[in-house]
């Protein structure tokens, strides 16, 4: 608790002293403000007596409070209503917050999975090109391949005929052979 302190008040024009823990200059400015309360109700009702003033003021500054009052637990109520939602919203927050944590997790796995895919597939377009070229080279061992098959046949076609030719000359020979 704060050091108590001892403050001179001038209300109506008879001084009080009053002591408490808040600033002098607090103090002054609520026995200012009791002092013009009085003063106003003085001043619009001339008749009244300093107590029936002060009894006045004291009820016009009730009032205040009790209006104050209100207006402060209505205040509470709305920022407890505000707080509530707030809350609410907190927790939404939260839940995308882990949501987004997951998807990002999820991200990851899935960016992990495509370059495990990407490097497949570049393992596989490396060996598809090597099977290409395989495929290029037994084309053109096949392409050299079937020449040499034609130009073989060509000569066995050749060779046929020859044989043939010399198969006649033969009976030809033999039968000039035979008639002598």
């Amino acid at each position: 608790m704060g050091e108590k302190k001892k403050v001179t008040i001038r209300i109506r024009g008879q001084e009080y002293t009053v002591i408490g823990e808040e600033s002098e200059e607090y103090i002054k400015e609520l026995g200012n403000y009791v002092d013009n309360k009085i003063k106003d109700i003085l001043e619009k009702n001339s008749k009244l007596s300093q107590t029936m003033a002060a009894t006045l003021a004291a009820f016009t500054i009730a009032d205040e409070l009790y209006k104050t009052r209100n207006l402060v637990d209505n205040l509470n109520k709305i920022i407890n209503e505000k707080d509530n939602e707030i809350e609410e919203k907190l927790n939404i927050i939260k839940m995308k917050e882990t949501e987004i944590e997951d998807m990002k997790t999820r991200y990851e796995e899935l960016s992990n999975k495509l370059n495990d895919a990407n490097n497949n597939l570049s393992d596989y377009q490396k060996k598809i090109k090597k099977y290409e070229h395989a495929l290029d080279l037994k084309e053109k061992e096949l392409q050299n391949t079937q020449r040499i098959i034609t130009e073989l046949q060509n000569k066995l076609y050749e060779k046929q005929i020859e044989l043939v030719q010399t198969k006649k000359e033969l009976e030809e020979f033999i039968r000039t052979f035979d008639t002598k």
